[in-house]
């Protein structure tokens, strides 16, 4: 199997995304992982727009250099006294976004896969704030994997881009400061007939 290397922006704060890909492709680098929230010169933060993060994405493709997860730095074993905002603080993080459809969606089923040395579970899975789904439902698939469905028994479409679903991953036991990446290992999104739709899906997302 062959390495692919990448850097995180702690060692380039002050470049912009665009100097950031140029680095790395120049490098020989295959990914990038922005750290969130902390004064860095990117633009790649939770306040981001849906534009900006369309035009991010897209930066990123034309650079052929990865945005292969985000660091949040978020270590719930090192504050036990902070673990609620820590969580509320990582909800905000793992958020699942849907870009370049070419019609809406009907139903949405994704299978996640949390890469961790430690057993995570999906936990509090609900619809994104103003959508009005009536069906968001998870189902464990064995050790660190679960099924996501978002879909509506009315007939009401899902939006072409944006936030679907958010939901917790919290580890099972005492590992609590194990880092867990959760990764969209396979999607089915269809349309009202019911036919498969060809979108293209959100970054994994890095939660410390």
């Amino acid at each position: 199997m062959n390495m692919k290397y990448a850097f995180m922006t702690f060692s380039t704060p002050e470049l912009s995304l665009a100097e950031n890909l140029t680095l790395a492709r120049d490098l020989g680098y295959h990914g990038l992982e922005p750290r969130v929230d902390c004064g860095h010169k990117h633009g790649v933060e939770l306040a981001a727009t849906k534009r900006q993060r369309a035009e991010i994405r897209q930066m990123a493709e034309d650079s052929g250099v990865s945005l292969c997860c985000v660091a949040t730095s978020i270590m719930y074993l090192s504050q036990p006294g902070k673990v609620g905002e820590q969580v509320e603080s990582t909800k905000r993080f793992i958020e699942l976004e849907i870009a370049g459809a070419t019609e809406n969606p009907r139903a949405v089923q994704l299978e996640l896969e949390i890469e961790s040395d430690a057993t995570h579970l999906v936990e509090d899975v609900r619809s994104a704030a103003g959508l009005g789904t009536d069906t968001v439902r998870s189902a464990s698939r064995g050790t660190n994997r679960a099924m996501l469905f978002v879909g509506d028994k009315r007939g009401l479409l899902l939006p072409k881009s944006g936030t679907l679903a958010r939901f917790k991953v919290v580890p099972s036991g005492a590992d609590n400061g194990v880092e867990a990446r959760v990764r969209i290992r396979t999607a089915e999104v269809v349309n009202s007939t019911p036919r498969r739709i060809e979108v293209e899906l959100g970054a994994a997302i890095t939660a410390r």
